[in-house]
């Protein structure tokens, strides 16, 4: 069984405190099994974050690049989180406009095992995944799985419907982790990939929680 199989929405709802300290990298967002924690990344993790994304993909974002997205990003995270059931309260949070946050996975030593960058944009219901990753060495243990679910819940817990991601054509690990969460195929974007002319997928979950 994968860690992502262990961790139910209640779970994770309760692992929300909706406190500014917990919502920190000094604060674990949640454990899971074997010392695992996830954690909101900030700038100051921007040099582990660009070597992980450089060790899984051919075309990685660079560090100054990082360094810019967990400046700008976190947004709405650093204040109160409305729990499921109180989305109206989202109206009244510095930043909702959107919010840029990173979800790192620590293993029990500390290290940066996997992460999730997301892009939350209220005024359009909608959450866009950026990046999803895992550490070649800590593949195989559904920490991918747990992290996106954890993303989905956290959009859909904030009023979100409906996310959406680009992925490659050719990537059937990922595609298949992604229709496994409900995620279907919406269109396509022709030789988006400059690396190798590949073309991107377009996948979307919608809605992101049954009414």
């Amino acid at each position: 069984m994968g860690y992502g199989e262990n961790v139910t929405s209640p779970c994770l709802s309760q692992c929300f405190a909706f406190q500014r300290d917990i919502l920190s990298s000094r604060g674990t967002i949640l454990r899971i099994p074997d010392g695992h924690g996830i954690f909101l990344l900030e700038e100051k993790d921007a040099e582990e974050l660009a070597a992980l994304e450089a060790a899984c993909f051919t075309m990685p974002w660079s560090l100054p690049q990082y360094k810019i997205f967990l400046a700008s990003g976190t947004g709405f995270l650093k204040g109160e989180i409305p729990p499921p059931g109180r989305d109206a309260a989202l109206l009244k949070i510095p930043g909702a406009l959107g919010s840029t946050p990173v979800l790192g996975l620590r293993g029990g030593g500390g290290e940066l095992a996997a992460y999730l960058s997301l892009g939350l944009f209220p005024p359009a219901a909608e959450m866009e995944i950026y990046n999803l990753a895992v550490r070649p060495s800590s593949r195989r243990h559904g920490l991918g799985r747990t992290l996106l679910r954890l993303g989905l819940d956290l959009a859909a817990g904030i009023g979100l419907r409906r996310a959406v991601l680009e992925v490659r054509q050719k990537n059937a690990p990922a595609r298949d982790l992604y229709a496994g969460l409900g995620f279907v195929p919406c269109g396509r974007r022709k030789g988006y990939y400059a690396d190798s002319g590949e073309d991107a997928l377009i996948m979307e979950l919608c809605p992101l929680r049954e009414d």
